[in-house]
Parts: C-alpha cells; sequence; structure tokens
C-alpha cells in the first residue's frame, strides 16, 4: 500500500511540474519574468521528489531565459540616469575623479533593494596598468570581494560576458560557484554590474541575496532597473569629473561636475522624473521640462544631453527671456554681414554651432510671439536660414526646452502659439517642487554644508537638530537654489562656532519654520509627509539604526515602518 500511495504522490508531483513548467513558459512569453522565476522556483521545490533527470535540465534553461529577460534592457547602463541617495561630499575638494563616499552609495543601493551583501571595486592605473581595488564592501570578506571582482574583470577579459550578470539562484554547476565555491555560503542569488559610461568602465558593483527561492525574492526587474540607473549616473559623476580634468574645450555649461548636486534626491517623485529622463536620454524627441525656478530644469537637461547618443557634440544653451527680441532670431539662427545695423561680419547662430548636439532653450515661454513661429517652422523643416541669408542649411540639432510657466494656459490664453506648444510636447517632464521633497531636504543640506564649508572656511560644522528642522519645514519657494543661498550665509554666520543653529538661518525659516507665502496655504499631506519622514529619522537615530526599537518607539507595525522608509528613501548612515 505504502509503494502505491509513493507512486502515486510522484506521479503527482511530476504532473505539478509540468504544469508548472508550462505556466512559467507562457509566463515568459508575455514578459512576466518576476511571476515567471517564482514559478521556476516552484518547480525546483517539487521537482526534488521526482527522479526525472529532464526536470532539471528544464529548470536551468528556464531561469536562463528569465536571467536574460530581466537583464532586457538593463545592460545598456550609459542610457540610464538616477539621483545618488546619500552622498553629501562624494568627490574631495579639488582631489581626483575618484569618489570618497562609496559606502553610503553601497548602503543607499543594498537598502532600496533588499540586499544582504554586496561590494564595489574601482579601476585604478597602479603604474603597472590598470587595476581593481575595493572601495567598499559590507556582508562580504575582503578576500571573497577580490575573488569574486577577480572573476569578473576576467570573464570581460575573455569575451565570455559583457555587461551586467544575473545569476537568479546560484548552483554548484555554475561557472561563479566553480571559480568562487565560498560564495554559496553567503548567497543564493547575486548581481554584477558595470560602472561605465560611453565604453569606459570605472568600476564594479556586486550584490547579492541569500534565502531565496519559495519563500525568498531574488532580484527583480524593477530591483535590476534601479540598479543600473543607480550606477548610471554615478558614472555620469566619474565620466564627468574625468573628462573635466583633462578635456579644457568641454562644450557644458557647468565648469564643475558638483553642479549635479541640485538633482541629488531619494524622493520617490523626482526618482520617478529621473527614470523617465534616463529613457527618454537615447532618443531624440524634444522635451520640455516644467517646473518652479529653483527646481533644477537646466541640470537635467544637461543630463539627457549627457547620457545620450549626441553626448560627444556640444550642448549649447540660450535665455530666451534674457535675449532682446531684436537680437533672439540672430542669436538662434545667425545673420550674414550688413543684414542689419553692426552685423559687420558673418555669424553662424546657435543651431547651427551645436550641430550634431543638443540646444537647450530655457524660459522659451518669453520667446516673442513673433519668434515662435520660425521655431516651430525650423522644429518642422529642420532648416536654418541666417538673417539677411538667402542659403537654407540643413541642421541636426536635438531640442530640449524649460519653462517655469503653463504654456498650455498660456496657449489657451492666446499668449503662446498652439501649434508650437503640441510640437514641443513629444516628452514632457515635471520637476517637483523642494518642498514635495522634504524627505530631500536633509541630504542636501548635508551636501551643501560639506561643499561650501570648504570653499568658504575649511571646517565643517556640525548641524543642530533643530537648525535640520526648521530647514525641513520651510516652504522653499525658491526651491534648491534658495536652499543654497540659505547655507552659504548661515556657514559665514557660524565661523568660530563649530555648529550650525537656527539663529544662523533668516528670520523668515528659523522664526516661523512652518511659515508659507502670503496667501498661500501649505498642503496638508505635503505637510505631513515632511513631520513623518522628519520623526522616522529621529526615531532611527536614537534606536542606532535598529528597525524593530524605531518601530516600536513610533508606535506602528514593523512591515509598515519599512515600507515608510523605502517610501521617503531613508538610509541610515
Amino acid at each position: 500500500m505504502d509503494a502505491q500511495e509513493d507512486g502515486a504522490a510522484s506521479v503527482s508531483d511530476l504532473v505539478l511540474c509540468q504544469v508548472l513548467e508550462k505556466l512559467a513558459q507562457v509566463q515568459i512569453q508575455l514578459g512576466q519574468f518576476d511571476d515567471a522565476l517564482l514559478t521556476v522556483f516552484e518547480l525546483e521545490r517539487h521537482a526534488t521528489g521526482c527522479e526525472d533527470p529532464t526536470l532539471d535540465n528544464s529548470v536551468v534553461a528556464l531561469r536562463n531565459q528569465i536571467e536574460a529577460g530581466l537583464l532586457g534592457g538593463v545592460n545598456d547602463t550609459e542610457s540610464h540616469l538616477q539621483a545618488i541617495s546619500g552622498l553629501p561630499g562624494l568627490f574631495a575638494q579639488g582631489g581626483p575623479a575618484v569618489p570618497r563616499n562609496l559606502g553610503s552609495v553601497l548602503a543607499a543601493g543594498m537598502e532600496r533593494v533588499q540586499a544582504d551583501s554586496g561590494f564595489i571595486a574601482m579601476i585604478s592605473h597602479d603604474g603597472r596598468g590598470l587595476a581593481t581595488h575595493i572601495a567598499a564592501r559590507k556582508g562580504l570578506t575582503e578576500n571573497l570581494s577580490e575573488q569574486l571582482s577577480g572573476w569578473f574583470d576576467g570573464e570581460l577579459s575573455s569575451g565570455r560576458r559583457s555587461g551586467t550578470c544575473f545569476f537568479s539562484r546560484l548552483d554548484p554547476a555554475d561557472d561563479i560557484v566553480m571559480a568562487v565555491p565560498a560564495l554559496l555560503s553567503v548567497a543564493d542569488s547575486c548581481v554584477f554590474m558595470p560602472i561605465a559610461l560611453h565604453d569606459q568602465r570605472f568600476g564594479l558593483l556586486c550584490l547579492a541575496k541569500s534565502g531565496v527561492g519559495a519563500g525568498g525574492s531574488a532580484f527583480d526587474r524593477a530591483s535590476l532597473d534601479f540598479l543600473a540607473t543607480y550606477m548610471g549616473f554615478l558614472a555620469l559623476f566619474l565620466y564627468e569629473k574625468g573628462r573635466g580634468a583633462t578635456d579644457e574645450t568641454v562644450h557644458t555649461p557647468f565648469e564643475r561636475i558638483e553642479s549635479f548636486e541640485n538633482i541629488i534626491t531619494q524622493n520617490s517623485k523626482m526618482l520617478d522624473v529621473l527614470g523617465l529622463a534616463r529613457k527618454v536620454a537615447p532618443s531624440d524627441l524634444t522635451v520640455l521640462l516644467s517646473g518652479e525656478t529653483g527646481t533644477g530644469k537646466g541640470l537635467l537637461a544637461y543630463s539627457i544631453h549627457a547620457l545620450s547618443k549626441r553626448a560627444g557634440r556640444k550642448f549649447l544653451s540660450i535665455n530666451c527671456a534674457a535675449i532682446p527680441e531684436a537680437l533672439l532670431e540672430s542669436e538662434l539662427f545667425g545673420h550674414k554681414r550688413g543684414s542689419f545695423t553692426g552685423a559687420h561680419s558673418d555669424k553662424k547662430g546657435l543651431l547651427a554651432e551645436a550641430e550634431g548636439g543638443t540646444v537647450f532653450l530655457d524660459e522659451v515661454g518669453k520667446m516673442p510671439f513673433s519668434m515662435q513661429g520660425k521655431l516651430l517652422h525650423f522644429m518642422d523643416t529642420k532648416i536654418v536660414r541666417p538673417v539677411g541669408g538667402n542659403v537654407e542649411v540643413p541642421v541636426d540639432v536635438r531640442i530640449v526646452c524649460a519653462s517655469k510657466a503653463d504654456l498650455h494656459q498660456m496657449a489657451m490664453e492666446g499668449k503662446f502659439l498652439e501649434d508650437l506648444y503640441y510640437r514641443l510636447l513629444d516628452f514632457p517632464l515635471v520637476m517637483p517642487p523642494l518642498r514635495e521633497r522634504p524627505d530631500d531636504v536633509e541630504l542636501l543640506t548635508r551636501h551643501f554644508v560639506e561643499r561650501f564649508s570648504m570653499e568658504l572656511a575649511g571646517e565643517v560644522p556640525a548641524l543642530d537638530r533643530g537648525f535640520l528642522d526648521c530647514l525641513v519645514q520651510h516652504s522653499w519657494p525658491g526651491n534648491v537654489r534658495e536652499l543654497e543661498k540659505t547655507l552659504r550665509r548661515a556657514i559665514v554666520l557660524a565661523q568660530g562656532d563649530g555648529v550650525l543653529r537656527p539663529e544662523h538661518l533668516p528670520e523668515q525659516i528659523a522664526g516661523t519654520p512652518d511659515a508659507v507665502p502670503s496667501g498661500e496655504v501649505a498642503p496638508l499631506k505635503e505637510t505631513l509627509a515632511g513631520i513623518e519622514c522628519r520623526e522616522i529619522r529621529r526615531a532611527l537615530e536614537i534606536s542606532g539604526g535598529n528597525k524593530s526599537q524605531a518601530s516600536r518607539v513610533l508606535k506602528i507595525s514593523y512591515p509598515n515602518l519599512l515600507k515608510k522608509i523605502r517610501h521617503y528613501g531613508i538610509v541610515k548612515d
């Protein structure tokens, strides 16, 4: 009887495995790779009760297909854009193009994708050529990290692999496990992601998870996509820093890569915007950036250019509100000698000068109505005719525009050419104001304070809790630019004190921390979000980073706390 029951159970398991195998194949065809991976984990669990070697082969084949699908669109890291969370003082003032806070980069990445261990390795010149060294690690020994880094370098140099390498479930038969057997003792799943941009490799990120299977999750598509954008933006920092040190003729409106600090963020709204930006960057679509003054529209415009196929060409910008109407046409399209008073020689316009590159039209809503029709004609034909000229010249440039005004409303009121508005609307992006990013205020503050202190005083002051609370609760009508000016002033006033306090802030910020501009009311949702974010940070600080203890202090459940930490992008230093 027992033999019959065992046989029946074996048949039942075999039938279930066949069903799961078919289900995984369907999920793969539908592109549901995360679900397919969970199905394969379940198939693997039931396959242990069946003595059918074909099932083991099927599991391996399915996993390979899923891993390839999950990596689809992720390998091209140079097309990814993301803000770096928790990176105050990433580069040493005037120092080499080597980040010094990579421990924070690693911790933030691990926190976001819930990895258990990992490391960042950087490439440097040691006199004999390129060498790789472990710059930051967590949960892995130095020796194991070096072995894994060496294995990946060997795979790249041999041509066996060319980009991101993902193992959804480590197996003794995997080449990485055979090369580094100790990996199985600390991880069940891992991912290797090069830190690279424009065919230049700067380093490597490796993250691992344990407990993967039916009861635990491997890296899903969202995690891999986040890591790619995260490392892509770090690579952009490194690329620009190194290029600025060796090339004095770089065509960029920003002399130092530190300017990218204005879009450092851990806010979910801003991350969504930056995620869309890195997706549109490789295309030639016209991008329309909307947002208040000081939100970083110009910086994002340059980031889109730097991550596009036009990155090697010029990025030229013009503020349409700052150029008189009589000169704006000449600035954009150029002019011929003698075409008007003062035209003593031929001049090439910005559109022709940026051939193959990108032109950024800031405050396009302030462009004179007469010029709007000419811009529309250019965008439709890609042809330039200089003022006073008879010859039309084809020009290949990408247009990125920005406006703090509501162009749709202006078009409805007849103040902006409606056809031009819809022509610019290929890919609109709205930059959230700083008051909607309360979780970014402390992050940006620490970054600015360290940088400005080295510029102005040479010594980095401590931050009083009351000082930070005042900043977090202020509405920031001037956004990041206002925060920057406020901190510069505070650092000057605090020289000799060693601590930034509320008294070093302007009265409208320190005296009434929850004040908003006259006649306006701060949205309750944003105010509560700022308070909630602040209290969670304080609870984590008091508990020394112990989330269980912090959840008890806050009187919320542990899963709820983890959800809020991920929502606000809070990373404990």
